[in-house]
């Protein structure tokens, strides 16, 4: 399980309000591991896999109105979540839960957002503080 702490914040209200919420909703897919429905994990798959495209929407809406000069590069990272994180679902779809996609879904998205946000989204939220007219 992931805990919002400090270290994930960025200190730009958008960005760490929809991080919480990315965040919850990684958790509940951990808390629902092998002991979940197929209808309730489909479902908490699907609600991840719309809200991480959103999130990324809104970050890279304020990348551009930043003039952010690492927007392509770190659209590039989105757009490779995004992949990865299909092909895993379409892992999913075909060969249904087992230990080991347990396990490498959870590794995976956690690994991610962990990196994702104290590197690429850290280095983001300075320079949108420093134009602050972008947020």
């Amino acid at each position: 399980m992931i805990e919002f702490t400090d270290d994930l914040r960025t200190h730009v209200e958008a960005i760490d309000d929809q991080h919480q919420e990315l965040i919850s909703r990684v958790n509940a897919i951990v808390v629902l591991g092998l002991n979940a429905a197929p209808a309730e994990l489909q479902k908490t798959f699907d609600f991840l896999g719309e809200y991480v495209v959103e999130h990324f929407h809104d970050e890279e809406q304020l990348q551009i109105r930043s003039n952010y000069p690492k927007y392509r590069q770190h659209l590039l990272e989105h757009q490779h979540f995004v992949k990865d994180f299909a092909k895993l679902i379409l892992q999913y779809e075909n060969k249904g839960i087992s230990p080991k996609f347990s396990q490498q879904f959870i590794d995976f998205v956690v690994d991610w957002v962990m990196k994702h946000i104290k590197i690429s989204d850290a280095d983001l939220a300075k320079h949108i503080l420093k134009h602050p007219a972008a947020e």
